[in-house]
């Protein structure tokens, strides 16, 4: 097919006054703009929903245009280009703050696009044999109802103002190359135009710094062209240089902004880049390859997998349209050496590379939205060019062989991105529709004197900590402020969003169906906001998810407040299990909303919750999640308060493992019980696993074992400031007076079945309606159901009121009330059966008011008090609680790997204990390691230490589970005692050996053969 060489003068046929025809042309790409434009606004209210956050971005750096301000570039949101959000502005000037402007503004400058497109079209190939306004109009056609350009269109994103202003740009520059090469006057307005068009381009989006590339090629390709004259040569260069300054002198005001600001002009662009650390995997150049290899097939078998740019998931081009699309491609570079031609592959190539010198989500349509112009093109030459040859050889109906593909184009391209929108629920995450529907409740309850907080997580506001699309949604609606869950920054938004306010209202963001990505764009999971907020203000109220979509609480807040986490730090050296090491902690009362406190004292009113901030170290890389327990104990080890908490790192849960060497920070609120009594009380920790429970052994600096449960501080609890409620589990309605103006409110009984030589723990809420006459006891008895009397009494106690030492009765006042934390201890020769909890206030020997509490059944096991027949005798005791006799039965001598081994062991106590002791046995390799072990109290767990009887004899089966990958070989078993609490072995000693070194005493040897 010969096409005529643009050095030649314009033929005079082509030289037609605007008058004669152009008012057919110009209705007909009126109509096909109007086509556009109405697939782009249709239903744009509805479809995309919501509002994406690089959408919602636009919309508030247009709103600062909007009250005054006039920037060359927009930091924000990795940096922008500002044209388009101008136009946005002008948009949200007649509409208003809406999303829906944000996305006309997108609508109408795409559909501009397309006429923009014809003209550089037509210009690109004047004189070109297929046809220019044929190939324009064919062009245009499909660009208008493709789903690509329409997909991108209905999205508020300044990457639509690429494709209008660079075909604008080129449709000058090609107007302006055949005068030039026509030797016609020298087109200065046209190429000062062009400059102009090309240095605005550069102002819409970041790809555009590919369009002067191509101007420089076409110059390049121009000079060494066939048959061109020195003077045209001197044209061609002179032409160059007057869009090079053109564009220079437009462009300047951004260059200059770059040049003070560099990182902003290539930020975002490396960090997504094939070549970063983050996305080039070792070997940057295959990414390179696989990048480009997805954007050669996106337009026939790969889509973009992100749902914003594409709601149906296909390839740019349904099948038909996408083989004629690489058809033309392949007679484009068949004609290569023709410039209209090369310009449609140096676009399409130039433009391509935006997408695929990255590699996050490939193939990326909206990063390669610069070549559409160009793509609808090269289908068209193929369509075009084939029904040309067939009309030539057949009927003249072959010039409309494009009209089915584009009417099969534009009905898939319609229908697959209209009926996308069936399952909208697939494009919350694509679209925020969620938080847009939080931010429109909000907006709906701004409350005088208050803001509402929202907590934004490290791990996914990274660089940039605005909630977009929440913020624009909510401007001017509502106070409203983001927090970024720093202990570094948080302290400080705080203050500067909460001085002003009475009171605060936290979003508490959960993982919920409505919000299934909170835990990682919402996510507080250690709770510092709250801590600081429970810390300095006092919790007034908390509501569900109905009014806003999220729960929130409610705080009253101090007048002035720094948010500060931690106090005055006190170092810690406590290392747990060789996996991380507590290093400094912090801790005092909470303000409760008032001021001033000094949030730093050691000392609470009862029942006003403590704050405790810890600081932490990773020893080891930790891949699991960890809580820490903080207690509120007396010396009785009664527990006055507890929180459990999440112990992770500071990114959690967007990077899940705490790295090695990382310090993190927890933060605690540790309530304290309404009506606990006065006096001084130890803050203990423990760490666990979260999903074994397994607590963690501590060792101090001096690498003493301190076990499970780790002292760390102690305050001193006050009389309370006002009268507490409690919520005695047993309520007495009546509060019976049991001495004068002492009443009982109630009680707390965990059991009403206990054994033999057990503890019977109890909770007593007693109120004084004056101060008390003396300072009263409290008497339990258990008494037998049956008989009455003194002499039916089973077990008894007398003991003073908890705190009577610091806090006696006769010092309290009208309105009191305490949690009186007793214990009835249950003799081990207690029959079963049952029994009557009473109780009594005794004064002196006089003993006043009583009453019945409750039946308790007492069962458990019997005791015996002889030595079964012995098979192995050993000889061997344990600190001074037990002794070892042997095995009844002797196991068998060889065993079979996966199998069981059933040792039964026979102890007699020496004497009982009230500690917490654990019995293990272990299966003991060579090297002394244990490679199978059973750990419990004897009996199955029927005999713990708190019921033993001196004397008694414990008869105790033990089960021990082989591995199946046991190697064959000999074994040793052996047994031992430990104190759960501490974690401390007691001493072992064999008759004739002495005290083992290990506090092992060996059993047997067995033979362990393959299964």
């Amino acid at each position: 097919m010969a096409v005529k060489p643009l050095t030649e003068p314009l033929h005079p046929k082509w030289r037609i006054k605007l008058s004669q025809v152009a008012w057919l042309e110009l209705l007909t790409v009126f109509v096909i703009f109007l086509v556009a434009l109405f697939l782009r606004v249709y239903r744009l209210q509805e479809f995309p929903p919501g509002l994406h956050t690089d959408e919602a971005a636009n919309g508030l750096d247009a709103m600062t245009i909007l009250n005054g301000q006039h920037p060359i570039f927009f930091p924000n949101n990795s940096g922008r280009e500002p044209l388009f959000l101008y136009l946005q502005a002008g948009m949200m000037a007649l509409l208003g703050p809406t999303p829906f402007a944000l996305r006309l503004t997108a609508a109408i400058v795409g559909s501009l696009s397309v006429p923009a497109a014809y003209w550089m079209v037509r210009e690109a190939f004047w004189g070109n044999s297929i046809g220019a306004k044929r190939l324009a109009t064919w062009s245009a056609l499909f660009m208008a109802v493709g789903y690509w350009h329409v997909s991108l269109n209905r999205l508020g994103f300044r990457a639509n103002l690429l494709p209008l202003v660079a075909a604008i740009t080129f449709a000058l520059f090609w107007r302006a190359w055949r005068k030039l090469l026509a030797n016609e006057k020298f087109p200065w307005l046209l190429l000062t135009l062009t400059g102009i068009a090309l240095g605005l381009a550069l102002y819409t989006y970041t790809a555009s710094r590919f369009l002067p590339i191509i101007v420089v090629i076409l110059a390049l390709a121009t000079l060494f062209q066939p048959g061109l004259t020195k003077e045209q040569k001197v044209r061609v260069v002179s032409a160059t240089a007057v869009i090079a300054l053109a564009s220079a002198i437009v462009f300047a005001p951004l260059g200059w902004y770059f040049l003070q600001n560099p990182d902003l002009f290539t930020g975002r662009a490396a960090s997504v880049s094939v070549f970063s650390e983050q996305y080039a995997e070792g070997n940057p150049w295959w990414v390179l390859t696989k990048s480009i290899g997805k954007t050669i097939l996106m337009f026939l078998v790969l889509g973009d997998p992100n749902l914003r740019h594409n709601p149906a998931e296909r390839p740019v081009f349904d099948i038909l349209l996408g083989l004629w699309f690489y058809a033309g491609v392949v007679i484009s570079l068949w004609r290569r050496r023709q410039l209209p031609y090369l310009f449609l592959l140096t676009w399409a190539v130039l433009m391509a590379l935006p997408a695929a010198l990255t590699a996050e989500s490939m193939p990326h349509s909206l990063r390669a939205g610069g070549m559409i112009p160009i793509v609808y093109v090269f289908p068209v030459v193929a369509l075009l060019g084939s029904g040309d040859w067939l009309a030539a050889r057949t009927a003249s109906w072959s010039k409309w062989l494009p009209l089915p593909f584009l009417l099969f184009s534009a009905i898939t391209s319609v229908y697959t991105y209209f009926a996308a929108w069936d399952n909208i629920s697939r494009f919350s995450s694509a679209f925020m529709t969620n938080y847009v529907q939080l931010a429109e409740k909000l907006a709906q309850h701004n409350i005088d004197g208050g803001t509402w907080l929202l907590t934004l997580s490290p791990g996914y506001f990274v660089t940039d900590t605005t909630f977009y699309t929440i913020d624009f949604l909510t401007q001017n609606k509502v106070s409203y402020t983001n927090i970024l869950v720093d202990p570094e920054t948080a302290p400080i938004r705080m203050a500067e969003a909460l001085n002003s306010q009475k009171y605060a209202y936290l979003l508490s963001a959960q993982n919920t169906a409505s919000f299934p990505e909170a835990s990682y764009i919402l996510g507080d999971p250690k709770h510092l906001v709250q801590f600081l907020l429970d810390k300095y203000g006092m919790r007034i109220a908390e509501h569900d998810d109905t009014q806003v979509g999220l729960p929130y609480l409610v705080y009253q807040l101090p007048q002035q407040a720094d948010y500060a986490v931690f106090g005055a730090k006190e170092t810690a050296a406590v290392e747990f299990d060789g996996r991380l090491a507590l290093t400094a902690l912090s801790y005092g009362r909470t303000a409760q909303g008032q001021n001033p406190i000094n949030v730093n004292q050691h000392q609470t009113p009862s029942g006003e919750p403590l704050w405790v901030a810890l600081q932490w170290q990773a020893s080891v890389p930790i891949d699991i999640d960890l809580k820490t327990s903080l207690l509120l104990r007396d010396a009785a080890g009664n527990v006055a308060g507890q929180v459990d908490d999440l112990l992770v790192g500071d990114r959690y849960p967007v990077e899940r493992v705490w790295e090695a060497g990382e310090d993190t920070a927890s933060y605690h609120i540790l309530p304290v019980l309404p009506g606990v009594a006065p006096g001084r009380y130890e803050i203990v920790l423990r760490v666990y696993e979260d999903q074994t429970l397994r607590p963690y052994p501590a060792v101090d600096s001096q690498g003493n074992l301190l076990g499970s449960d780790t002292v760390i501080g102690s305050v001193e609890i006050t009389p309370a400031q006002a009268a507490q409620a409690v919520a005695p589990e047993q309520l007495l309605p009546a509060a019976p007076q049991l001495a004068p103006n002492l009443s009982l409110l109630g009680y707390d009984l965990p059991t009403a079945s206990v054994a033999p030589g057990d503890r019977l723990p109890l909770t007593l809420y007693w109120q004084a309606s004056d101060t008390p006459d003396a300072d009263y006891s409290v008497n339990l008895q258990l008494r037998a159901v049956d008989t009455g009397g003194e002499d039916a009494v089973a077990a008894e106690m007398t003991a003073p009121l908890t705190g009577s030492d610091s806090y006696p009765p006769t010092a309290w006042t009208a309105g009191t009330t305490l949690r009186d934390w007793q214990t009835l201890a249950i003799a081990p020769d207690t029959s079963n059966g049952g029994y009557e909890l009473w109780v009594a206030l005794i004064e002196g020997e006089q003993r006043l008011g009583e009453l019945k509490l409750s039946e308790i059944t007492v069962e458990g096991r019997l005791h015996t008090f002889s030595l079964p027949p012995i098979t192995t005798p050993i000889s061997a005791t344990f600190g001074q609680y037990l002794q070892l006799f042997g095995l009844e039965n002797a196991p068998p001598s060889t065993v079979r790997a996966g199998e069981t081994l059933q040792l039964p062991l026979v102890w007699q106590v020496i004497q009982p204990s009230t500690r917490p002791l654990v019995r293990f046995v272990h299966l003991l390799g060579a090297d002394g390691r244990p490679l199978a072990q059973q750990d419990g109290a004897p009996c199955s767990g029927e005999c713990p230490a708190n019921r033993w009887i001196q004397g008694e004899v414990l008869q105790d089966e033990v089960t021990l589970n082989l591995p199946t990958d046991l190697a064959a070989g000999e074994y040793t078993v052996a047994t031992g005692w430990y104190d759960a609490e501490t974690l401390q072995r007691l001493d072992a000693g064999v008759a004739g050996e002495g005290t083992q070194a290990d506090q092992l005493v060996r059993l047997i040897k067995v033979q362990v053969v393959a299964p």
